[in-house]
């Protein structure tokens, strides 16, 4: 034969041979558990996700390793990261995992996600926004009022709605939580529900919220915490608004979504306070935030914004009231009091909103619109709103919008109180600026008519105590108000 032939036939034979096999796939499948049985179980991950044929035989085993020594972190990856084919193989194994509750804190590392111990995989999806997967898993059955089992903060436990009326995680989709609250109570989830093992004494400051039903978590003001330390934003303090405005709406979507579907408007909170005096006392809490050092702010620049804040809390006003909320409820409101409804004065929430800024005057105005009576009397002392202005005068009364609105919606400048006190009377007690009392004093007495003769049961006048406050000039101003209505009552007199 021929070298040429040779070689052709050489040629042919090697073509007929059987390929070489290489790679792990093309080992025996006892051979491949036994060599991941040695790999860690993010190596033995890894390897899973190397193929599809891998992936077939390593998953079971992945899965029930992950069971037995891991606390189902697949089920809790499922349900975070809103993964549903992953939610679906891991209650394939075991579907009474759905109304279970992890034993362990579960996190991903490097993206810095967490999760307490002791929540239900409906919380997790909840708490995460994983919408789909909450879907998935009230379909599978399930309990969409099932309770967290571990305490995560203040000895609080929460229930799945708690999670999806917790402040919005940036970044997720438009109204995510008004969308889950909408899942949640097409499959049950009670809405005026308080969160288990709430201790009051323990939720000072900014978690007084926390205990509450899910509408109280809804009224909590978006404040510009965040957004004003935009860099872009630079100084001016007006450049975040519209941020502001959006932040408002989402809230306001999920006030309404929550009143839509059941929530009771007039839901008293722990201390005895309804949605209304809840939302209004947030007003009373704010504190301007500015893109730079709040001590440099200018009065204009504190001013505008809660102006901005003012004007996004009205439409929350307008909704609580179409939905039933009674203006006439009083309690005593202070959040401060460790006696809360039992110990305080009660009043209604118009009260409180003549107490705030003068700023917030459009949400007097509002109130009184909507029908809050001018001349509710406070339990027991019996004092109207108006005698929340005298306490606390107006710097300005050129801005007093509620302060006029009050008096001209027919406020009474004789009413007395407990003490047989008229606002006059209560505006001279105060321990407010001369500068502010003096001009309040000469607007009741000269523009609306207030008596300055009036006297309490003490048998004291209004300028007794501006000068016991050592207020002179409110004092001299009343004196001579007071000689000229003697002077009037003298002529008339002579004239009979």
């Amino acid at each position: 034969m021929s070298a040429l032939g040779m070689t052709e036939a050489m040629s042919d034979t090697r073509a007929l041979a059987s390929p070489k096999l290489s790679g792990i796939t093309f080992l025996p499948l006892e051979l491949i558990l036994e060599i991941s049985s040695y790999l860690g179980q993010k190596e033995r991950g890894r390897l899973t996700q190397t193929c599809r044929t891998l992936n077939a035989h390593l998953s079971p085993e992945l899965y029930e390793h992950d069971t037995k020594n891991d606390d189902n972190h697949a089920l809790w990856f499922a349900c975070r990261m809103n993964r549903v084919s992953t939610l679906e193989t891991a209650l394939a194994r075991n579907d009474s995992l759905v109304n279970s509750h992890f034993e362990k804190s579960h996190s991903i590392g490097p993206r810095n996600i967490s999760d307490p111990r002791g929540l239900s995989p409906l919380s997790v999806a909840v708490r995460a926004g994983s919408i789909r997967v909450a879907k998935k898993l009230l379909s599978l059955g399930a309990d969409a009022n099932i309770a967290d089992r571990t305490p995560w903060w203040h000895g609080i436990r929460f229930y799945p709605v708690h999670w999806a009326v917790s402040p919005p995680r940036r970044g997720k989709w438009k109204d995510v939580s008004s969308r889950m609250v909408k899942i949640l109570s097409a499959n049950g989830a009670r809405l005026n529900q308080v969160p288990l093992d709430r201790r009051p004494d323990q939720l000072q400051g900014s978690a007084f919220h926390l205990q509450e039903a899910p509408i109280f978590h809804a009224l909590t003001i978006p404040l510009p915490c965040v957004v004003a330390f935009r860099r872009e934003h630079g100084d001016n303090h007006t450049a975040y608004k519209g941020e502001i405005n959006k932040a408002f709406e989402e809230q306001l979507s999920l006030l309404q979504t929550l009143l839509r579907h059941g929530a009771d408007p007039n839901l008293r909170d722990s201390k005895g306070r309804t949605p209304l005096m809840f939302l209004l006392l947030q007003l009373a809490r704010y504190r301007p935030t500015f893109p730079f050092e709040s001590s440099f702010a200018t009065r204009e620049e504190t001013d505008e914004q809660r102006h901005i804040v003012c004007q996004n809390v009205l439409p929350y006003i307008d909704m609580l009231v179409s939905a039933g909320a009674d203006l006439s409820a009083q309690a005593a409101y202070d959040y401060d009091s460790a006696d809360g409804d039992d110990g305080g004065e009660r009043k209604t929430a118009l009260h409180l909103a003549c107490g705030l800024d003068e700023r917030y005057g459009a949400a007097v105005v509002r109130l009184l619109d909507h029908g809050s009576d001018a001349n509710a009397a406070s339990v027991p002392h019996g004092r109207t709103p108006l005698y929340e202005y005298c306490e606390q005068p107006p710097r300005d009364l050129q801005t007093a919008a509620g302060l006029r609105a009050l008096v001209a919606r027919g406020a009474r400048l004789d009413q007395r109180d407990g003490a047989g006190r008229t606002p006059l009377h209560a505006l001279c007690v105060a321990r407010a600026a001369v500068c502010d009392r003096v001009k309040l004093a000469r607007m009741l007495v000269l523009r609306w008519g207030a008596d300055p003769l009036a006297r309490d049961r003490a048998g004291r006048t209004a300028e007794g105590y501006a000068r016991d406050n050592g207020d002179g000039e409110t004092a001299d101003f009343l004196a001579k108000m007071k000689w000229r209505q003697n002077a009037k009552k003298n002529q008339k007199t002579k004239k009979n």
